[in-house]
């Protein structure tokens, strides 16, 4: 426990660099009034409404949290989920100095409305997505590769969390492994469809099944796939084919009593 302890008192003097899609998590509350008359469906009397920082948001207010000092590189759109979810960010002590504000894009967004009866806890019922075409302009992206150039001067890490919208894909990854060639920094993947484009760094947050599709070893009808032994070599598997630098410290949700390397993290 003090070891813990002393990880997470020295977030406190670091400066760590998020480079991703940011979402904004919308739940709007509603208690039950009745059934529809229109089709069977509950009415909802509107209670209130929260949005609260998801995807790379998300990981820099967790960071800041910490105590780190986080500087978020993502791309907003200029709308009003876009200004909420830019000022949630700063009230949770995040540097948004290089959040890109568009017109041209929209603010992804996730919305969850969760209904209940007047003493009940409130239930998820359905969830909205409100995303963008993947994919970015190229001026906006002539102004990400300009910001990811002035945010990693100092940093001490740098985390990529790809969601598939546009912002941090294998180009972002090419220019992050540049800058971070000669200072030699921990740089972390998270990247939800694409983690093999995204080789050569210091660590890798697959999910379970993230790293049974990605490897030939590990097919879902092979034999014995819910075994601890063969996770922890689907996992070696890919650490083999990215060849990611100082043997990549890999961070998977594979259950089982065998895990994959789980060496303390660099950024620590």
């Amino acid at each position: 426990m003090n070891h813990l302890a002393d990880i997470v008192g020295a977030f406190s003097q670091k400066r760590i660099v998020v480079i991703g899609d940011s979402i904004a998590d919308q739940f709007i509350y509603g208690e039950i009034s009745r059934v529809s008359r229109e089709a069977p469906v509950f009415i909802l009397r509107h209670e209130h409404t929260e949005t609260a920082p998801g995807g790379a948001g998300n990981c820099a207010a967790n960071l800041a949290g910490l105590g780190a000092q986080v500087t978020l590189v993502s791309v907003l759109g200029n709308d009003e989920t876009g200004q909420i979810l830019s000022g949630k960010l700063r009230e949770a002590g995040v540097d948004c100095s290089h959040v890109v504000l568009s017109d041209r894009q929209r603010t992804t967004t996730k919305v969850r409305v969760l209904a209940g009866q007047i003493h009940s806890t409130r239930q998820q019922v359905i969830r909205i997505d409100y995303d963008h075409k993947p994919g970015l302009a190229p001026e906006i992206r002539d102004q990400l590769h300009t910001s990811i150039a002035a945010a990693m001067t100092g940093a001490d890490a740098v985390i990529i969390s790809d969601y598939n919208y546009g912002v941090a894909d294998p180009t972002i990854g090419d220019l992050v492994r540049a800058a971070v060639r000669v200072r030699r920094i921990p740089v972390l993947v998270d990247s939800r469809f694409r983690l093999a484009e995204f080789s050569g760094f210091t660590s890798a947050t697959p999910n379970e099944d993230e790293v049974r599709d990605f490897s030939a070893l590990s097919s879902p009808m092979r034999p014995g796939w819910h075994r601890p032994r063969s996770r922890w070599q689907a996992a070696r598997h890919y650490q083999r084919r990215c060849c990611c630098r100082n043997g990549c410290r890999l961070r998977s949700y594979c259950s089982g009593r065998r895990a994959p390397s789980s060496a303390p993290c660099d950024t620590a």
